[in-house]
């Protein structure tokens, strides 16, 4: 039995909002603490909720307000379920922080991963059709639907929605919001806060090859320098360097797609709804997200 505090705050998503970005500027703040590895998988993964809520405890470092990211898993309804429910059985005082962008751009950027790391070979197209609740693509995309699943055991107020732009352009103020939300310094800034993580622009595909040794070796390399018997920055910096240079060596420049008119339009349409929904939760505007390909 550890008598470590469980977690005060979970940020729950979305992929490709920032929360890498956010992970790293939460570490850097001396009353924040942030697991080792960002994603715990604790409310997600059976194995990790067979350990228990000590394992999870211990994941945490002792004194600091505990944060743990996550890239979308915890938002990932209908693929993923039960996830809030668990929350409310484990964290029931937890805050939770939400990073949400353009959900067409925000398909758009996960899509490129996608297809870099070798998990996708269709067009855009066909990787955004059917029904929004059955494609993977569209359904992280609907911001509110996501939320609604949290609204069920959680008050708003235990909620702060960070737009991407305001992440990416206006970096000090969201980020004072970020660090009074948690209760700690709002005032502090710190030289990392400028280093964004995970860009989407300049990404590389991975060649045949390169996806083929990735998965062999790899992962197992990057863990292996992980657990270095030397300071956590160091470790992640050997970590980067070494994924950086693998990544280059068997990979190629992928251009970015464009999505066809119509394609943006039947999306803007899907998520109009949600994004109303969206604004009237948090009182302000997102409709710039939805506007008529066509006006651009």
């Amino acid at each position: 039995m550890t008598d470590r505090p469980l977690p005060d705050a979970v940020c729950i998503g979305a992929s490709k909002c920032g929360t890498t970005s956010l992970h790293y500027y939460l570490h850097a703040h001396p009353e924040i603490g942030v697991p080792r590895q960002k994603e715990v998988h604790f409310f997600l993964d059976p194995g990790n909720w067979r350990r228990g809520v000590d394992w999870y405890r211990e994941q945490f470092p002792s004194g600091k307000v505990r944060v743990e990211s996550f890239g979308g898993g915890y938002t990932h309804f209908p693929m993923q379920q039960g996830v809030a429910r668990r929350m409310a059985e484990v964290l029931p005082h937890g805050k939770f922080i939400y990073m949400v962008r353009d959900p067409v751009e925000r398909m758009l950027s996960r899509y490129i991963h996608n297809v870099c790391e070798c998990l996708e070979t269709a067009a855009p197209a066909e990787a955004f059709a059917g029904e929004p609740q059955g494609n993977p693509y569209i359904a992280e995309s609907l911001y509110f639907t996501q939320l609604a699943q949290y609204l069920e055991f959680f008050a708003d107020d235990r909620f702060h929605v960070i737009e991407y732009e305001d992440f990416r352009h206006r970096r000090r103020a969201t980020l004072s919001s970020v660090f009074r939300f948690l209760g700690v310094d709002e005032t502090f800034w710190s030289p990392a806060f400028d280093v964004v993580r995970h860009p989407t622009a300049g990404k590389r595909r991975k060649t045949d090859f390169g996806a083929a040794l990735h998965l062999r070796f790899g992962r197992h390399l990057l863990g292996a320098l992980g657990r270095l018997p030397v300071p956590m920055p160091a470790q992640r910096w050997v970590t980067h360097r070494s994924d950086q240079a693998l990544y280059w060596l068997f990979s190629r420049p992928m251009e970015r797609p464009v999505l066809e008119r119509a394609l943006r339009q039947r999306l803007n349409d899907i998520f109009r709804p949600e994004v109303a929904q969206l604004e009237a939760f948090t009182g302000r505007r997102f409709s710039h997200w939805i506007a008529d390909p066509g006006a651009e």
